[in-house]
């Protein structure tokens, strides 16, 4: 197994609902990909506002987690 910095990104996918990217993620992980999700707010230029848009990022493997120093 490789190191989480080692795993291959395949594809990064941007999403505009949860529901979406909720999707996404239970297709990857029927097909064995490794997965991230995260959500990040966005600048609306046309609106002047922010919206929030939702990150998967498909991995050759399962992504490691390292150790938390402070447990």
């Amino acid at each position: 197994m490789t190191a989480a910095n080692e795993a291959e990104l395949i594809q990064r996918m941007w999403f505009g609902t949860v529901e979406e990217a909720i999707e996404a993620v239970n297709a990857a992980a029927t097909l064995g990909f490794g997965v991230t999700l995260h959500n990040e707010s966005v600048p609306d230029e046309e609106e002047g506002t922010t919206a929030e848009q939702w990150i998967v990022a498909l991995y050759s493997e399962a992504p490691t987690a390292a150790p938390d120093p402070t447990e």
